[in-house]
């Protein structure tokens, strides 16, 4: 494969251009924030971006399917997740850029150079400063303590009218009316396993 894994493009671009390429084809998950970059580069080296839009899930079944005869040369998707799976299965390549090995610290780059992380996202904690002290909240093992319990799950179940998978948590009122429903006991990361098979039937049928 010739695809390039990255979270991030303006960085990644830089050995394209370098070695003379006219256009740059992007297979992209990311919904905003790459146009500014692409304008940047198309202005300062001529090279024109292609971009290939589509959910993560999308991209990776797209450049399964399409193998060596695959347009793309960069896959750019959110998190490093998504690209360690794209490693995994033999989706990119490894990068010899001495650029990118300068600029990305070890820790945010695959070890064998196939994926480059070139942001980093906070997850902070949100929480109300007129009840919650910040001593209380300083990381994120303190969100276990006992004393926050009554947990999220029952939070978003009642907001989104769904069942929280906590047996011990309260079902919404208007949710325990409809009855009680024989639950699947398959395990959810059977999901995963087959993913594949379920988009190429999706795709045959027509699925959108």
């Amino acid at each position: 494969m010739r695809v390039m894994g990255l979270i991030v493009l303006i960085a990644a671009l830089g050995p394209l251009g370098t070695a003379g390429a006219s256009e740059v084809v992007v297979s992209t998950a990311r919904h905003d924030g790459q146009e500014p970059a692409i304008e940047a580069l198309t202005k300062k080296t001529g090279i024109q971006v292609k971009l290939l839009a589509g959910s993560t899930g999308e991209l990776l079944e797209r450049l399964k399917a399409e193998g060596e005869k695959t347009p793309a040369d960069i896959l750019l998707t959110v998190d490093a997740g998504n690209l360690w799976n794209a490693a995994r299965v033999g989706l990119l390549s490894k990068i010899d850029s001495p650029e990118l090995a300068s600029n990305v610290p070890a820790s945010l780059r695959d070890p064998d150079n196939r994926w480059f992380g070139l942001t980093v996202r906070a997850r902070t904690i949100m929480y109300h400063t007129g009840k919650v002290k910040p001593a209380e909240l300083s990381s994120y093992e303190a969100l276990g303590d006992p004393k926050w319990k009554g947990e999220v799950q029952q939070m978003f179940a009642d907001v989104a009218f769904e069942f929280p998978a906590n047996p011990q948590a309260a079902v919404n009122p208007v949710v325990a009316k409809w009855g009680k429903f024989e639950q699947d006991d398959i395990n959810i990361a059977s999901a995963g396993e087959f993913q594949a098979p379920a988009t190429r039937l999706a795709d045959r049928a027509g699925y959108k």
